[in-house]
């Protein structure tokens, strides 16, 4: 089986909506870090290319709703092994019928809308539950979410606190805003 890996960014995610949707290339896809190598499959690494990552944002952007915009953007984002294939199956199927984004009949919606979910209401908790500790002049909160929440937590933190110093470490990704 075709099995595509990518480093989990948005960039080389719709790189390889691209080269599913345009070039027709039938395959599974994981985050490198969550791919376990075995003998049957064949791994195609996806490589960031820009006219690709603009044709197809800039579709999205025409044809999507930003409330399926939004459930993308957050899906891949969650934990689950499983998010970037079903966000791509998501994607797919709102490039076939835009309008299918909200037809919560359809089980990979309903799959993807909750784990978008999950991550969106983790976002919000975190939003209230960080902590600074002062240390010298800069302010530092540790912090271990299940999902990739940095990214959208950022704009809050440094709106509120702008003026201070201040990170915010996701010690189990071992990242930092």
């Amino acid at each position: 089986m075709d099995v595509m890996t990518f480093d989990g960014s948005m960039e080389e995610f719709l790189c390889a909506v691209f080269k599913v949707y345009v070039e027709k290339v039938p395959a599974l896809l994981y985050r490198e870090n969550d791919y376990i190598p075995n003998l049957v499959d064949t791994t195609h690494k996806v490589i960031y290319e820009e006219s690709a990552f603009d044709r197809v944002r800039i579709a999205m952007q025409k044809k999507f709703s930003s409330e399926a915009q939004h459930i993308i953007t957050h899906c891949l984002m969650n934990k689950d092994v499983s998010a970037p294939y079903m966000t791509m199956r998501y994607v797919m199927l709102c490039f076939n019928n835009p309008k299918s984004a909200h037809d919560y009949q359809n089980e990979t919606i309903i799959k993807v809308t909750k784990m978008a979910r999950q991550v969106s209401l983790e976002s919000h908790r975190f939003l209230g539950f960080v902590r600074f500790h002062q240390v010298g002049s800069v302010y530092i909160s540790v912090i271990k979410p299940d999902h990739e929440i940095l990214s959208f937590i950022a704009p809050h933190f440094s709106q509120r606190f702008g003026d201070m110093n201040s990170i915010i470490y996701d010690e189990g990704r071992q990242q930092a805003i």
